[in-house]
């Protein structure tokens, strides 16, 4: 069924009282007054997470964006950001809490460590009030490229946050901050696509780390959303069958789409709980034909109830709003506004669907 302007492929109260959650004050963090970002580092676990914040394992001097000037579109991106807005409006206040946990499969260029975080907000932008340890359905979302500790997943955390979920930002690459050299950045993820069962066994312990870090945080009722890089490993989550019958949902923004033997149907036992929504530029240079057509029929052959939806014309990494410029589309990058809001707009219609109840 061909829908224009995108390919759409389918196959088969209690009453409580909220408690006031203290803000950070000055005395409680550390600022760099000379410089555009904004940095807060502090002892006490979780804190309130501000707008623009910088958060780096160790050090607040860690880029979380490539260059400034990217740093400032984000920043503006998510200024607009709806619900984040709302959550703001009712003073509700968006929490984080870092995770720093053991790393079950060691490999070159990262750690014994992984350093993910999490989020949550005391208020949804639907007006939901939630009390400090009520627990809320949670998304795993996996990061890019670069990893995890950027301003871009900082946005999307606290977006979902501010939709009721618990948001925890899952390490990949055992990196305590983000890798924006890309030679450094492709001998990380070398390994991990030698042996892609090794990025499943990091997405675990992200979850094993959550459940006993954060209780907030419903496992039961899980969905894992990723960009780029991330969006692989989301698909890889639920082609695995490892997360079943907790992981309900898995969404891929611009995802490397392929059909790794490792997920052949042969290969692994899939249990179909998983709604799959996958959303794809139909100009993405990074995606061959062959490759995306091997992923369609490997999906197909596992039988899960899934979705690809092509935006027409639209290019690589089409989320992110720092992606404006002219050697960004000679590099096959761009953004497009119509695919980023739509595709999110549809991914937390999803979400709220298959993990509220």
């Amino acid at each position: 069924v061909v829908i224009l302007p995108w390919l759409l492929i389918r196959s088969s109260s209690n009453d409580f009282q909220l408690h006031p959650i203290r803000r950070q004050t000055d005395s409680m963090s550390s600022r760099r007054k000379d410089s555009k970002f904004k940095s807060y580092t502090t002892s006490r676990m979780p804190f309130t997470l501000r707008a623009g914040s910088v958060i780096a394992e160790g050090s607040s001097q860690a880029k979380t964006a490539a260059n400034e000037e990217c740093a400032a579109l984000l920043r503006e991106a998510e200024s607009r950001d709806k619900d984040i807005n709302l959550v703001k409006k009712m003073r509700g206040e968006f929490l984080e809490r870092q995770l720093v946990y053991s790393n079950p499969s060691f490999t070159d260029g990262g750690s014994n460590s992984l350093y993910g975080r999490a989020v949550w907000s005391n208020v949804a932008s639907d007006g939901r009030l939630f009390s400090p340890i009520e627990k809320r359905p949670l998304v795993l979302v996996v990061h890019a490229g670069c990893g995890q500790q950027e301003d871009f997943i900082t946005w999307r955390l606290k977006s979902l946050a501010a939709n009721g979920f618990v948001a925890m930002a899952v390490d990949i690459f055992a990196r305590d901050r983000a890798v924006w050299d890309p030679v450094e950045a492709k001998r990380i993820r070398e390994p991990l696509y030698k042996d892609r069962r090794i990025m499943i066994d990091r997405l675990i312990a992200g979850v094993d780390a959550i459940k006993k870090q954060v209780p907030q945080a419903d496992v039961s009722r899980m969905a894992t959303i990723g960009f780029c890089f991330g969006g692989m490993v989301t698909l890889d989550a639920a082609r695995s069958g490892r997360m079943s019958p907790e992981l309900r949902t898995a969404v891929s923004f611009h995802g490397i789409l392929d059909a790794p033997s490792t997920y052949d149907k042969e290969n692994v036992q899939v249990t179909n709980y998983v709604k799959v929504k996958v959303f794809h530029g139909g100009a993405d240079p990074f995606i061959p034909p062959e490759n995306k057509n091997a992923f369609i029929n490997q999906m197909n052959r596992h039988g899960f109830d899934w979705e690809l939806i092509e935006f027409d014309n639209v290019k690589h990494a089409f989320t992110r709003p720092e992606k404006i410029f002219e050697s960004d589309f000679e590099a096959g990058f761009g953004y497009d506004e119509t695919a980023a809001e739509s595709s999110w707009h549809e991914t937390l219609m999803l979400l709220k669907k298959t993990l509220d109840r």
